[in-house]
């Protein structure tokens, strides 16, 4: 959900047929920042503001899951523990477990029913357990994350957060995306590697654009241009790994009543030593699309490439190039990995058609700037 005041499933929606379209659907975001910035805010769940669904969702997978999970080590200790709140999203099906004893715990439960799912939910938990063995960040992510096969089902268990995120306009954003920095901040200081192996980076580096030319093979030559000049760029840039969450934004970020972040959700996208600068761009350019009503990501990347930017949001770049000793000479460089990026690994089932044309301006614009660039 966009907004979560109960402890329920993240960025998932209901089995069904929605009765909707698109004015209704912003309608419904409208509504809920009316309700985010009203004094009774806290007291609604999210689950309550959705359209109305015709579909009804099959519990039987979880009827059969759910004694297993009471078996395993981590549940027998609990009297008793029972589900709620079932959402299905393309590649996982997402519930509630209240785990009810002397001390009473809610945990989440994603079921990941194909390759692509599965991975993710394997990055993420490779990224939880790396980080929960560094105490400068540990805070930020969950203690308890575990998977198990029941049934030939790859399930994963992870505690619940207790807080809120928000991915529609608020008078608060400014608040929420400093802190969001500051916790950014923390994650790079305490992840930050120099002199990583350079083979290995370049190599990683470049399968984003193997991974983007599968997936938009008809503009080839467009992506052909930003790869070479990626690698004629490679063996001057500065060997920087940090751990890169891969889609850092205000939604992915747990805040408390007071705005301050208490940790990080949706790891799937993640590299332990992924390049730095991504996931600042990601923040920023996120909280455009939202700001301006826009309705896809490219539509603002010419922000980032025209430094079309808020004070804040140059200050906060400035500052993250100071504690990592990046270049600005080398920023086109980023600019165009986190672009490839985007479109490389956000999209496992496919980049969305329905708005090319930002797309299409977007990498026309990028491939300019290589070209000037190299001239």
């Amino acid at each position: 959900p966009s907004i979560t005041y109960d402890v329920v499933p993240y960025e998932s929606f209901r089995e069904g047929h929605y009765e909707t379209n698109k004015n209704i659907f912003k309608l419904k975001e409208k509504i809920k920042s009316f309700l985010l910035n009203t004094k009774i805010s806290r007291l609604l769940s999210n689950s309550t503001i959705w359209i109305a669904s015709n579909g009804r969702y099959n519990t039987g997978i979880v009827e059969l899951i759910l004694p297993e999970l009471k078996k395993r080590c981590y549940l027998a200790d609990y009297k008793s523990i029972s589900y709620s709140i079932i959402y299905y999203k393309t590649g996982k099906l997402l519930f509630a477990v209240d785990a009810k004893g002397e001390k009473s715990k809610k945990y989440i439960v994603v079921i990941a029913t194909d390759r692509p799912s599965v991975g993710q939910r394997m990055a993420e938990m490779k990224t939880i357990q790396h980080l929960n063995n560094i105490s400068d960040v540990k805070e930020l992510v969950l203690d308890e994350y575990y998977h198990e096969d029941i049934y030939g089902f790859n399930c994963f268990i992870m505690e619940a957060y207790d807080g809120i995120t928000v991915d529609i306009k608020t008078d608060k954003m400014q608040e929420m995306t400093t802190h969001a920095y500051q916790t950014l901040l923390k994650l790079t200081k305490a992840t930050l590697v120099r002199d990583y192996n350079i083979s290995e980076r370049n190599k990683v580096t470049l399968q984003y654009f193997d991974k983007m030319f599968k997936r938009l093979p008809g503009y080839s030559d467009e992506i052909t241009i930003l790869k070479n000049y990626v690698v004629n760029k490679l063996d001057d840039i500065d060997n920087l790994t940090v751990c890169m969450h891969g889609d850092f934004k205000l939604e992915n970020c747990m805040l408390d009543s007071k705005n301050n972040v208490i940790g990080l959700i949706d790891w799937e996208l993640s590299e332990i030593t992924g390049l730095p600068l991504l996931d600042l761009y990601y923040l920023i350019i996120y909280n455009y699309q939202v700001r301006d009503d826009a309705d896809d990501f490219a539509e603002v990347f010419s922000r980032l490439l025209d430094n079309n930017l808020l004070p804040y949001e140059v200050d906060m770049l400035k500052e993250y190039y100071d504690l990592t000793s990046l270049r600005h000479e080398d920023t086109l460089f980023y600019q165009v990995l986190f672009f490839v990026h985007h479109y490389a690994c956000r999209f496992v089932y496919g980049v969305d058609y329905t708005y090319m044309k930002f797309f299409e301006s977007a990498l026309s614009s990028l491939v300019m700037a290589t070209k000037k660039e190299s001239v």
